[in-house]
């Protein structure tokens, strides 16, 4: 199957790309760069230095790395001015939104016509925005750590829900941000059967029911104190597995 991808360039975004590959797919990667400011609260850049190493940690397999031919880079919002870069993008059979730009106007309708996912790293609509995972642990909702595969919008993060996406808990040595990294990987590994069997998925995609919603979270939210106090959590896992959709 031929895979067009719309994501980022970090270690995650990559290993989609790959993994994807590695199940004898043809994958082209369209990653949109951008150059971000040094962080300089060391507690925040700690945080990040530390998940990063998660990362590195969770897709460490070759499968996860592989050496990708056709990769095609962009400036951070300009897949939305359609590029010419961007023509490949429409010969594929299947293409899925991962930590690209909000998709809008012309694209949005061209990716319509073609069967399009998005990858939600968080569970929808209950935590929606901006490290959605982070948040659900933050407040003690562990059963809402995972992945949503839904269909396009044209709000951010309310298309219908085509299948959630768990990982599995380390009851012995839990460990947050290994857990929510595991949630990615979760994710990855089950989007294949939805695009696979994607006419399957849509007859029975479910309404993403915005008034379940628990927390928007944007950028902003993230702070210092925020991570303070994510560290001194004490996180409760029991019947996570119960509570989960």
């Amino acid at each position: 199957m031929k895979i067009g991808i719309l994501t980022g360039a970090s270690i995650r975004h990559n290993a989609l790309a790959s993994y994807l590959t590695h199940m004898g797919h043809e994958v082209i990667q369209f990653s949109e760069t951008t150059s971000k400011p040094l962080e300089e609260d060391l507690s925040i850049k700690n945080y990040f230095d530390t998940v990063k190493e998660k990362e590195f940690q969770i897709f460490s397999e070759k499968k996860w790395n592989l050496n990708l031919e056709n990769k095609v880079y962009l400036k951070k919002g300009d897949i939305n001015l359609l590029p010419k870069l961007l023509d490949p993008l429409f010969t594929c059979e299947r293409i899925i939104v991962f930590g690209a730009s909000f998709i809008k106007d012309e694209l949005y309708k061209k990716l319509c016509d073609i069967k399009t996912v998005n990858l939600h790293i968080g569970i929808s609509p209950q935590y929606t925005g901006s490290g959605c995972n982070f948040w659900a642990m933050y407040d003690n909702n562990l059963e809402y750590v995972g992945g949503t595969i839904q269909t396009l919008s044209e709000k951010l993060d309310e298309g219908k829900i085509l299948k959630y996406c768990y990982p599995e808990i380390d009851y012995t040595n839990f460990d947050p941000l290994m857990f929510s990294m595991n949630a990615v990987k979760a994710t990855f590994e089950e989007v294949e059967d939805v695009l696979i069997n994607y006419d399957d998925f849509i007859v029975n995609a479910k309404n993403n029911e915005a008034d379940k919603l628990i927390r928007h979270s944007k950028i902003k939210d993230f702070n210092a104190e925020v991570i303070k106090s994510f560290y001194t959590q004490t996180f409760d896992l029991n019947e996570i597995e119960l509570l989960r959709q």
